[in-house]
């Protein structure tokens, strides 16, 4: 929306300035009109461009960065994206770097770093699949430190949202992770470790694989 409002700034100010040269030069009203149309369509597709391409180029940077902490460089991807996030621009694409930022911090198992970056962020608006990835890094964060019922909380009212990805096949792992944790903090043992034998005979991801041995052990 500020955004929005930029732009029509922008278009506001052009067409007192255009209105002062149309005088200034005694430009004839059809010509004027002509040119104000012109140039206005122009205006609002050039900054509707570089607002693509500025996303596009930093999306490119994330994703770029995502391959040091699928290597394990934890320390390496938070260092990378804190150099992004000085330059970047806007509170939506800080958001997202936060989001991202949050994971090299819960790889590194600093789960109370992870939770302050994801808290302030409850209530702006994301795009769903970057609000998934808040919401199950900052439940999962929650029970590792203990915080059990706000990681309740927070998953029952986004259960619809977590069903959702499920079913698209997105995030599959990390939900079915964090249902195990909501099933054992339920006390529902037997519903844990079918699920826990589920993930394993499809799990990809190392640091789940890592997590479920863990959780085996408490569970046996």
């Amino acid at each position: 929306m500020k955004r929005i409002m930029k732009i029509v700034g922008i278009g506001f100010v052009l067409g007192i300035l255009m209105l002062i040269i149309q005088k200034t030069l005694s430009i004839p009203d059809d010509i004027f009109r002509k040119g104000y149309w012109i140039i206005g369509i122009f205006v609002i597709v050039g900054a509707v461009l570089f607002n693509v391409l500025y996303n596009l180029s930093y999306s490119r940077k994330i994703q770029k960065a995502i391959g040091l902490l699928k290597e394990g460089k934890c320390k390496a991807y938070i260092e990378q994206i804190e150099q992004i996030k000085e330059k970047a621009k806007g509170k939506t694409l800080r958001s997202v770097l936060d989001v991202n930022l949050s994971a090299g911090y819960y790889d590194l198992k600093q789960y109370d770093k992870a939770i302050g970056i994801l808290e302030p962020l409850a209530k702006v608006k994301l795009r769903d699949e970057i609000r998934i990835v808040w919401l199950l890094n900052l439940c999962l964060s929650y029970f590792y430190v203990q915080q059990n019922d706000k990681a309740i909380a927070l998953y029952l009212q986004n259960k619809n949202t977590c069903e959702k990805f499920k079913r698209m096949g997105k995030y599959t792992e990390n939900i079915m992770l964090l249902e195990i944790f909501v099933a054992l903090e339920k006390n529902e043992v037997a519903l844990a470790s079918e699920l826990v034998e589920g993930l394993e005979k499809q799990v990809t991801d190392e640091s789940i694989k890592e997590e479920l041995l863990e959780i085996r052990k408490k569970i046996q």
